[in-house]
């Protein structure tokens, strides 16, 4: 039987989790013996693994991700490599940075300062195709919204798009361009989306696909390398 960490709280069912870090929980009633919670595990045992198994693959990705001099790093459907420069600067070629400074907080930098770029020039092309104009623009870093658009029509993007390939980033744009005329996700909203972008249930699976790809990559992470061993460069 696997060992498990047993919490108990006020709850009615039996459940069973495998964290992130593949350690196994079993959310259990107060009441519910310990006899009946290990059958219960026992009987689980061919899908705990198979989680467990996952859990591991995904810290292995995890770990194997890194953001340093001599990686390559994607950007609107490119890959464009990291190279030591005198400052912070992403040309059409390159991410450049300063060597002798933390890589990461430097590539989410210029990854901001392209996301402004990009998602105002998108704002300013797809504005007049969707008949709405945003009150302002602000980018986050955001791990699971790509997008938000607030009551006052202020629009949000994550510089995480930076990331996505370009017709993922339009999308997203002209998603949040629609919730000024509709503010929720009815038929009448999707209709708006649909006039200017008829194959946007393709996108949608794209950038939730995406989305997925992200967790792997641990870019929230405290942690900056300053450069990669030689040869060790990692291609998305």
């Amino acid at each position: 039987m696997a060992d498990y960490q047993l919490i108990r709280s006020k709850r009615k069912t039996l459940a069973l989790v495998v964290s992130r870090e593949g350690v196994l929980e079993a959310r259990a009633p107060m009441r519910l013996s310990k006899a009946a919670i290990d059958r219960f595990v026992v009987a689980k045992q061919d899908w705990i693994e198979e989680k467990q198994a996952e859990m591991r693959r995904r810290a292995a990705e995890r770990t194997a991700f890194q953001v340093g001099i001599g990686s390559c790093l994607p950007f609107l459907g490119q890959a464009l490599p990291v190279e030591p420069g005198d400052k912070p600067v992403l040309t059409g070629e390159a991410f450049l940075v300063d060597p002798e400074r933390p890589v990461k907080p430097q590539i989410i930098g210029l990854y901001r300062q392209a996301a402004r770029r990009e998602m105002e020039e998108r704002l300013r092309r797809f504005a007049p195709l969707v008949g709405a104009e945003p009150a302002s623009l602000r980018i986050t870093g955001a791990s699971t919204r790509f997008g938000s658009c607030s009551g006052r029509n202020g629009i949000s993007f994550t510089w995480k798009l930076m990331l996505a390939p370009p017709e993922l980033a339009d999308y997203v744009a002209v998603h949040e361009l629609c919730h000024i005329l509709q503010h929720n996700h009815s038929p009448r909203f999707w209709k708006e989306v649909e006039r200017v972008l008829p194959d946007y249930r393709e996108r949608e699976q794209a950038l939730r696909a995406f989305g997925r790809s992200l967790q792997e990559q641990d870019w929230d992470s405290e942690k900056a390398s300053r450069a990669l061993p030689k040869g060790q460069g990692r291609r998305p």
